[in-house]
C-alpha cells in the first residue's frame, strides 16, 4: 500500500486499505469511518472517556482559565477556559510500536 505521503496516513489512504483488506467498496468503507469518528466525537463532547481495547483511550480534559503577561507590554492578558482531548495508548499498542523489526 503507498499512501498518500511517504510518512503519514491521511483519511483517504485508511480508507482505501481497510475497504482492499474487507472487500468492501470505499463508499462503505467511508460511512464506517465517518459515523466511527462522529460517535467517538459525539463521546468527547459530552465528557466521557473513550476506552478502545487494545489500542487506547481517548478522554476531555478542561483547562481552566489563567493570566498571562504580555512579554511585549508587561500587561496582564486574560485567557481563556480551554478543552483538549488527551490520549493515552494501551500496552498492547505500546508493545507494537516498539517491537523491533527483523533484520
Amino acid at each position: 500500500m503507498i499512501y498518500h505521503s511517504e510518512v503519514d496516513m491521511n483519511k483517504n489512504d485508511l480508507i482505501i486499505l481497510v475497504s482492499e483488506k474487507l472487500g468492501k467498496t470505499k463508499k462503505e468503507v467511508t460511512i464506517i469511518i465517518d459515523k466511527f469518528l462522529e460517535e467517538i466525537s459525539k463521546g468527547l463532547s459530552e465528557s466521557e472517556k473513550i476506552t478502545l481495547s487494545n489500542f487506547g483511550t481517548f478522554e476531555r480534559k478542561d483547562i481552566k482559565a489563567f493570566d498571562i503577561y504580555s512579554p511585549y507590554d508587561g500587561k496582564l492578558i486574560k485567557g481563556v477556559k480551554q478543552t483538549r482531548i488527551h490520549f493515552k495508548s494501551s500496552s498492547n499498542l505500546k508493545n507494537k510500536l516498539n517491537e523491533k523489526s527483523p533484520s
